[in-house]
């Protein structure tokens, strides 16, 4: 009698542990879906900071190949400067077809950084609509930099590469406007040759006044482009 008293005071109750499985289920599925969308988060954040840093990269190519070919664009200037002091003027188709590719180089540059700034701010808008918020995420915040902190620097560092990109456009464009204002005095009629000479010695200087000036502003762009590079991948 007493050794089935003992088996029966051995053998696990098992009335609370049946009570209590619903809670744990749902405790092991909240525990198993927190990682996926931390994981998510993560991964996505990655792969929007990889985009940025590969086109800030294309348009760190870009502007060095377009300060290059603005130094061979004054070189050919100061030669064209040069022959006119010996020999005179250009004839007025030569001089309006040099100033029409440089109008059609304005307009490539104003088409690719308006694209540019489209698709950054479709990146901002991808980036709010897909990333998840920060209230539906209950598990303890990592130490260091929060995922709110990095997704706000982020975004921060985007508008700023907009309004750049959106200075840089409006400069081109009045850029453009002068120089059509330039091919529109060129291809007006002069009489005398001295008057021709005249004109289009000022309008030459003045176009390598401009071209001089938008390397440097194209260097210092460069410039900043490398720094945000790093920035960016210190960041990461």
């Amino acid at each position: 009698m007493t050794s089935l008293q003992a088996i029966e005071n051995r053998r696990p109750k098992t009335t609370g542990s049946l009570q209590t499985l619903p809670f744990e289920k749902n405790r092991l599925q909240h525990s198993l879906s927190d990682p996926p969308q931390k994981h998510y988060s993560q991964e996505f954040r990655g792969e929007e900071m990889k985009s940025v840093i590969s086109r800030l990269e294309d348009d760190k190519k870009r502007l060095s190949q377009r300060i290059e070919k603005l130094t061979a664009n004054e070189k050919a200037l100061v030669s064209e400067l040069e022959r006119l002091k010996r020999h005179g003027c250009l004839t007025k188709s030569q001089s309006a077809n040099h100033v029409g590719e440089y109008v059609n180089e304005l307009e490539a540059d104003r088409d690719y950084w308006r694209s540019q700034v489209e698709v950054l701010q479709r990146m901002i808008q991808n980036a709010s609509q897909t990333t998840p918020t920060r209230g539906k995420v209950k598990s303890k915040p990592p130490p260091g930099k929060t995922l709110g902190k990095v997704r706000e620097t982020s975004i921060n560092k985007l508008e700023t590469k907009i309004q750049e990109l959106q200075a840089d456009r409006d400069r081109l464009q009045k850029e453009l406007e002068n120089s059509r204002r330039s091919l529109r005095e060129t291809s007006s009629p002069l009489t005398r040759s001295r008057s021709l000479t005249r004109t289009q010695n000022r309008t030459d200087i003045q176009e390598l006044t401009r071209l001089r000036h938008e390397r440097d502003e194209m260097q210092s762009l460069l410039s900043t482009l490398e720094k945000r590079v790093q920035e960016v991948s210190t960041d990461e």
